[in-house]
């Protein structure tokens, strides 16, 4: 099965998104090493906490329209924050929430305030981001931590999405999308867990890890072995098959699997029963 990803790499720009995608990886992960609260990092936890893992993107936008009304300085699609200007967030959060109401800004509210305070017990961005790391390594216990107590909304792919950003390749921030190019190629039927529950994100965490540490030994992006990141390989599937996440998404293996054009279509599992069964 190594041949898989090795195709699916070679497809379009993959490789090459994939590329862009860990440098910027590497970059935050050298941010955090340089400086005690660097800004693009910070931004990116908030936006994960603001945005409940990515899972509703328009708080984002209504957050950063708010502080450039404040005369805040920042892209229109990215939250590039100042440690300094933490408070200005918590300003702009209560106003929205006073504008809209509603238990979500409220909660987005408390939760950055509780961010901003395990910050601080932190003393740096990088032993917030570590101790995230090593709990959640350990199988859970963070909730109730200093650096995190009160914070809402960071669930599975949240924590995995953000270490994977700072750098973590290890860590796999399973979707929709990978739940289906998994189990249509078989990957999550050969390498998930017996015991697995197949409707949980760690089921295909896992599977993916055992595949990418079987199949993928030699081979290297960037100079970072492929056997050790699946992370990095989640980056390439997700290319693969998401649909309007990004410009760049190239939807094969999507809700609607355009099988007919896939270079995977000879070792996919899926492909080869339908195709079985739509020839009788």
């Amino acid at each position: 099965m190594r041949e898989l990803i090795i195709k699916l790499l070679e497809y379009s720009d993959i490789k090459d998104l994939v590329e862009d995608n860990v440098r910027w990886a590497l970059e935050n992960r050298d941010m955090l090493n340089k400086e005690v609260f660097p800004s693009r990092p910070l931004g990116i936890v908030l936006e994960v906490i603001i945005t409940r893992g990515y899972w509703r993107l328009w708080p984002k936008y209504y957050l950063i329209e708010k502080l450039k009304s404040y005369g805040v300085s920042m892209p229109s699609d990215e939250l590039i924050i100042n440690y300094d200007n933490l408070n200005l967030i918590l300003k702009a959060l209560r106003s929205l929430y006073e504008e809209r109401k509603g238990k979500f800004w409220k909660e987005t509210l408390e939760s950055v305030s509780a961010f901003i305070e395990g910050l601080k017990r932190a003393k740096s961005l990088r032993n917030w981001i570590s101790k995230l790391y090593d709990l959640t390594s350990k199988g859970g216990g963070w909730k109730n931590h200093e650096y995190f107590k009160g914070i809402k909304g960071l669930g599975i792919k949240g924590i995995e999405l953000l270490l994977r950003d700072m750098g973590y390749f290890d860590r796999v921030p399973i979707d929709i999308h990978e739940r289906r190019f998994l189990l249509r190629t078989g990957i999550a039927l050969i390498y998930g867990s017996s015991s697995g529950d197949p409707a949980t994100p760690e089921f295909y965490s896992e599977a993916l890890r055992a595949y990418c540490e079987e199949n993928l030994r030699g081979l290297e992006i960037l100079g970072i072995p492929l056997n050790k990141s699946p992370g990095i390989i989640d980056w390439a599937i997700w290319y693969f098959t998401c649909e309007k996440e990004s410009e760049d998404c190239k939807a094969i293996c999507s809700s609607k699997p355009r099988c007919e054009i896939c270079p995977l279509k000879n070792m996919c599992n899926y492909a080869k029963l339908r195709n079985v069964f739509k020839n009788g």
